[in-house]
């Protein structure tokens, strides 16, 4: 197995057989425990980055939206994960959800409606939190309203900074 580090920011970082340039360290502990998956056969593989999707253009995946013209305009989700089944489900990580990262899910839901999305949130806003916290929380719901399966990575990723020392 390789050695692994802990807190580690950004950079290049092999999982299994393969080496990814990780964005943060949430990033990289997701791509690891996707890996476990796939070692455990829960999943049949996965990929970071693989793909960007585009919001503009005449019609968007067939989805007879015209394209936008300004703002956010192309999204790349951070993970695909193939499915035992043969599906597909992208999945975004974050650990915090900034107006921008919320655009591009909303769009990506919106131009590609047959696609699954799940965002990997690092921790969830409490409710009791900040009036900033409260407002992640309803954004987070208006995704959810829309389609896109939102998640509590925290446990996950307390075991994997456990497993990964």
């Amino acid at each position: 197995m390789n050695t692994i580090q802990r807190n580690v920011i950004a950079g290049n970082r092999t999982v299994g057989d393969r080496t990814f340039r990780f964005r943060s360290g949430f990033e990289w502990r997701w791509g690891y425990y996707l890996q476990i998956l796939k070692n455990a056969g829960e999943i049949k593989d996965w990929d970071y980055e693989p793909r960007k999707f585009k919001f503009y253009g005449k019609d968007i995946s067939g989805s007879g939206l015209k394209g936008k013209e300004i703002g956010v305009r192309v999204y790349t989700p951070d993970f695909k994960v193939y499915e035992r089944n043969g599906g597909i489900t992208w999945q975004e990580t974050k650990g915090f959800l900034d107006s921008k990262s919320y655009t591009k899910v909303k769009c990506f839901r919106q131009y590609y409606p047959t696609e699954r999305i799940e965002l990997i949130m690092q921790r969830l806003p409490s409710y009791r939190g900040s009036a900033r916290s409260r407002n992640i929380l309803v954004k987070l719901k208006r995704l959810e309203d829309m389609g896109v399966t939102v998640r509590d990575g925290s446990a996950i990723d307390k075991q994997m900074k456990g497993i990964m020392k």
